[in-house]
């Protein structure tokens, strides 16, 4: 019923303990983007089915890569740093045989997909985010991807999300900053704008950064990721010396989300 998804590419520092957090799934597949370091063994050693990604870059259709090599109804996609709970696969498959029983019973409502918590190691937060879904199920952008069905309802199971060597690969440092800038001029969405300014940050960019945080919060868009973004900026401000500036961006994060307590914290 249910088959484990990993994708990435020169990530062997976490690849291991990712695939081993999926046991118990009825297949293991790894899509693998071209690695120079040794992902491919460690992949195989770990028991999973091997696809070479070629030419194909970016998350969705690396995933859509695999969901084609993939034969049980159902998957679990995680990438290269995540972990799942132990005994998650258990876990999510008890959850759809449910849904499938619904689906047997004609019962229109019966989802396609299904989030999970994903706790991001990083920043220490939770969030819902979908990860469950049915094999036909099409992901959309390159980075920061997410699923063109509504997910309804959520899998009681975990994943973190550790942050691993995602964001500068030493053999393609600047690849997710290719891959949005791409989204930006497909897509024009403000989460791509978001993402491309976090990556500006993260490189400690700060003048790149707080130009395309400004940008983002020209658009209204999901208001939690336009708090966010202003508080982003009111950092950004902050490392550039420009202290006024930044006291009025982490206001205007407050006005977004009152209950914003890492904003509060910083004002």
């Amino acid at each position: 019923m249910l088959a484990g998804l990993v994708i990435g590419g020169d990530q062997g520092l976490t690849l291991e303990r990712c695939l081993a957090s999926l046991a118990g799934v009825d297949e293991l597949v790894y899509v693998d983007a071209q690695s120079k370091d040794d992902s491919v063994s460690i992949a195989r050693r770990c028991g999973a089915r091997v696809v070479d990604a070629g030419a194909v870059r970016g998350g969705s259709q690396l995933r859509t890569l695999g969901a084609q090599h993939v034969t049980m109804p159902w998957i679990v996609s995680l990438a290269c740093d995540d972990v799942l709970d132990p005994g998650g696969a258990d876990v999510i498959r008890k959850t759809l045989c449910d849904v499938e029983r619904k689906r047997a019973l004609g019962d229109k409502e019966a989802p396609d997909c299904l989030h999970v918590m994903v706790r991001n190691g990083s920043a220490a937060h939770e969030f819902h985010f979908p990860r469950v879904y049915r094999q036909s199920v099409k992901w959309v952008g390159r980075c920061h991807e997410y699923l063109a069905s509504k997910p309804r309802g959520v899998v009681p199971v975990t994943i973190a999300h550790l942050a691993g060597p995602w964001h500068a690969k030493p053999t393609d440092p600047d690849g997710v900053l290719k891959l949005l800038w791409q989204d930006m001029q497909e897509i024009p969405e403000p989460r791509w704008t978001y993402y491309y300014a976090r990556e500006w940050w993260y490189r400690g960019e700060w003048e790149k950064a707080a130009y395309w945080f400004e940008q983002r919060v020209q658009d209204v868009g999901f208001r939690g990721e336009m708090a966010d973004a202003y508080l982003y900026l009111a950092r950004c401000y902050w490392k550039l010396n420009r202290g006024n500036e930044a006291r009025q961006a982490c206001l205007l994060a407050l006005v977004v989300n009152a209950d914003f307590k890492e904003a509060a914290a910083f004002m």
